[in-house]
């Protein structure tokens, strides 16, 4: 039965224990003869800390014993370099500084990281050193100095492994406070801390005592304040050559979802579901415009695949609660100037945004300072992995998109937060949606939306919003992950449905409706009608205005379309539930259950 790490970052221990394990070693020899000093940046949570964890077993001296049992069978087991376990390896793990409290909080944790893992070392390597490491409590800088000097006369150099170096940083960043962004400041000038712990870093590459370097991270910014210090750090994150070297291909993950399904004793047409299932949720990233695949977050394909193989079910979510933490950076991005409606505009499916270029690194006064439409703004979004390339736009550039329905979900959860402040409403609208899930029934939702958002927006509002707007309101409050698929824009034959949501295999014996949903919108200026007297009407004598009478009729000529074709093609049946929505100005609905 194959096994899976789910959660591991720990090389030996996956390696030892016989678990699932792609090989990325060849990389190492092309890193060898190309950079000594990489930052690679990747969204969170894409195997940054097992790469590090490989390298760390590979060039360590003190698992030289190890290397045939952990390497023999991979790439570069196969055909070593000659620096394998000739380092001293030493690791910092900056996710682990806490960034709250005041500047000598911050100091602290980041010295107790840094202190600790030269106390690791120095139990690690006790037999290899001549003199003794000496921690100085109050400033770690020194205690890597001592570290230093204690590896100076020994025949091995180091190699430094940092992991999320820009961790604490971002966490101080999307704080968004004016006390986060003085701590922010202080920690990176001229004579901050951060920038002091780089220069040390440089200073130690200088000597010829540190020799190799791998930083990873997030986002670019701290890059900008540090590399006046660190001038010598080589980006690799958009380098072709080195766009899979964290990340899942599609072979890759097919080919361990086989053997589960054989496993499990399923069929072919279980293994073609649950593959397109795992496609849609989690593949899609790209991070170079001329890459020739996507590739799978890694922590999420893992999360499926463990799931599948203990259970032979999928997953209760398919979104790990430990994506679910990056909400608060959207909700940061949501507060820039037109950011709220950004991401309704990006939640379809065809929902993209171009930019001429992505932002290789920024400061934070640039992110104060960003809007929805800034390079910036959407740069970041890139960085966090809620964006990714795909693609180019007619003179826009290079093509961004959300990537998978995973990522979607994180954006549909926003809009939740967004339009429904209270909990009341919260319950209001989830059981609108389950009528209309599960009876085919969207009175009550539409009602909702009506009195709940189209009722609260402002004449600021009015600006920017659209027909797409209220798609994404409807996705938002009608999406449910575990049950079903969720399509912006199939193609149905000749034309483009707006909406259809058919349940999910698995999920198809517990008896709700497949959905398929067709908006359209009628200007006040068609009904030669002002938005007061209009809100004043019934919902009866709004539809039966000729002009959305007309935008009702052409729309279940649509649907009933699309209907036709969405049986032929996938088999939905009798709980086929098809309806029409129609905003009439930004003031009222009117909607029609097509049978």
């Amino acid at each position: 039965m194959i096994r899976f790490g789910y959660g591991m970052a720990h090389f030996p221990a996956l390696r030892n224990e016989g678990r699932w394990y792609v090989d990325r070693t060849r990389f190492i020899r092309l890193l060898e003869d190309t950079v000594k000093t990489p930052v690679f940046l990747r969204p969170r949570r894409f195997g940054k800390s097992l790469w590090l964890s490989t390298l760390a077993s590979y060039y360590d001296v003190a698992q030289a014993k190890d290397f045939e049992r952990l390497f023999g069978d991979l790439d570069i087991g196969r055909n070593p370099t000659p620096l394998h376990n000739q380092y001293f390896i030493l690791r910092w793990d900056f996710s682990r500084v806490a960034a709250f409290g005041n500047l000598h909080d911050i100091q602290r944790s980041l010295y107790n990281e840094i202190n600790g893992s030269i106390e690791i070392f120095n139990a690690q390597y006790a037999a290899f050193l001549a003199r003794p490491i000496v921690l100085n409590e109050q400033d770690a800088i020194r205690s890597f100095v001592s570290l230093l000097a204690a590896i100076q006369t020994q025949p091995y150099k180091l190699y430094l492994l940092i992991d999320e170096y820009d961790n604490f940083a971002n966490e101080i960043a999307f704080s968004d406070t004016r006390e986060a962004i003085e701590r922010f400041n202080a920690l990176t000038q001229t004579d901050g801390l951060v920038k002091s712990l780089f220069k040390a870093i440089k200073g130690a590459i200088g000597m010829g005592v540190l020799e190799r370097v791998f930083i990873t991270g997030v986002s670019p910014m701290l890059l900008a304040d540090i590399t006046s210090g660190f001038n010598i750090a080589q980006d690799i994150t958009h380098l072709p050559e080195f766009h899979d070297l964290c990340g899942l291909r599609e072979a890759e993950v097919a080919d361990a979802l086989r053997q589960v399904i054989t496993d499990c004793g399923m069929s072919e047409a279980q293994f073609t579901d649950a593959l397109d299932t795992m496609r849609r949720f989690y593949d899609g990233y790209t991070f170079h415009q001329n890459a020739k695949y996507r590739l799978y977050n890694p922590t999420l394909a893992l999360y499926f695949l463990h799931r599948l193989a203990v259970a032979c079910e999928y997953p209760e979510n398919m979104l790990d609660i430990n994506l679910s933490l990056d909400q608060a950076k959207l909700a940061y991005m949501a507060r820039r100037a037109g950011g709220e409606q950004f991401l309704f505009d990006l939640t379809p499916d065809d929902g993209a945004v171009g930019v001429q270029k992505i932002i290789p690194s920024f400061r934070l006064s640039d992110m104060m300072d960003m809007q929805a439409d800034s390079l910036t703004y959407r740069s970041l979004l890139y960085y966090l992995g809620v964006l990714t390339l795909n693609g180019y736009l007619p003179e826009e550039g290079l093509r961004l998109q959300i990537p998978n329905l995973v990522t979607r979900t994180l954006y549909f959860e926003q809009i939740r937060r967004l339009t429904l402040p209270t909990g009341k409403m919260s319950d209001q609208m989830n059981d609108g949606a389950r009528l209309w899930r599960w009876r085919g029934d969207p009175a009550k939702l539409c009602v909702f939306v009506e009195q709940h958002f189209l009722q609260q927006l402002s004449n600021r509002d009015y600006l920017y919003f659209n027909e797409q707007t209220l798609k994404s309101i409807f996705m938002a409050y009608l999406y449910d992950d575990l049950n079903y698929i969720l399509q912006s824009e199939p193609e149905l034959g000749r034309g483009y449905a707006d909406l259809v949501m058919t349940v999910q295999p698995q999920s198809r014996p517990r008896g709700m409706c497949d959905l398929l949903i067709e908006f359209k919108y009628v200007k006040l200026a068609e009904l030669k009608l002002d938005g007061v007297t209009l809100r004043a009407m019934s919902h009866e004598d709004v539809a039966a205005l000729p002009a959305v009478q007309a935008a009702l009729d052409a729309a279940s000529v649509q649907v009933q379309t699309y209907a036709a074709r969405l049986r032929q093609m996938i088999g939905v049946g009798e709980k086929l539930r098809c309806a029409v929505v129609v905003a009439v100005g930004f003031e009222r609905l009117v909607w029609r259950v097509i049978i």
